[in-house]
């Protein structure tokens, strides 16, 4: 009976030693575990840290760029708005300068006019008028030559001289020498 409790005892050593170093070799594996899963949480740490600086970086850098922008379009308001209030000033000291010089030149104008017409020039009541009687005087005078005038709309001046034209050279090539000019009064004698 010892020797089957020594073999009872040594087969349970034996096992216990076996478990022992299978636990021993657990522990050991737990253990690389372990440092390695906080090797990696330090690493996710570390990380987490890095990205948690970038993103304070991040907004800082943001902020300032947003803090400039806002003073620059500030300064740019106000630099508009002064260019705008200068724009509308002159805009408005332009509008009273066109006024002006409107006014002037409408002084101007009734300065320049003369009150009575310059000779060749005929009020603008007459005008109508005296363009009537002129072509009434041309068409009278034409009658001489041409008898179909009396039913002429207009006498074109140019083309009535130019044939009282023709007819004077005809009877300058008929007329004698000695006679006086057509429509020339004889001259008194000198006492």
């Amino acid at each position: 009976m010892k020797e089957l409790a020594e073999s009872q005892t040594s087969e349970e050593l034996a096992t216990l030693e076996t478990e022992r170093d299978e636990l021993a070799r657990d522990k050991k594996t737990l253990e690389q575990e372990v440092l390695a899963i906080n090797n990696r949480l330090n690493l996710k740490n570390k990380e987490v840290e890095n990205k948690e600086e970038t993103i304070t970086r991040i907004k800082k850098d943001t902020s300032e760029q947003a803090q400039a922008l806002n003073k620059q379009i500030k300064e740019l308001k106000e630099k508009y708005s002064k260019q705008s209030q200068l724009l509308d000033e002159e805009q408005t000291d332009n509008n009273n300068l066109n006024k002006k010089i409107e006014e002037l030149e409408t002084q101007i104008t009734e300065l320049t006019r003369p009150k009575s017409p310059m000779p060749g020039e005929f009020p603008e009541d007459d005008k109508q008028e005296l363009i009537k009687e002129h072509q009434d005087q041309l068409k009278a005078i034409n009658l001489l030559f041409d008898e179909k005038a009396k039913d002429y709309e207009t006498i074109d001046f140019n083309g009535l001289y130019s044939l009282l034209e023709a007819e004077a050279k005809k009877k300058k090539k008929k007329k004698p020498v000695d006679q006086p000019p057509l429509f020339s009064q004889p001259r008194k004698p000198k006492k």
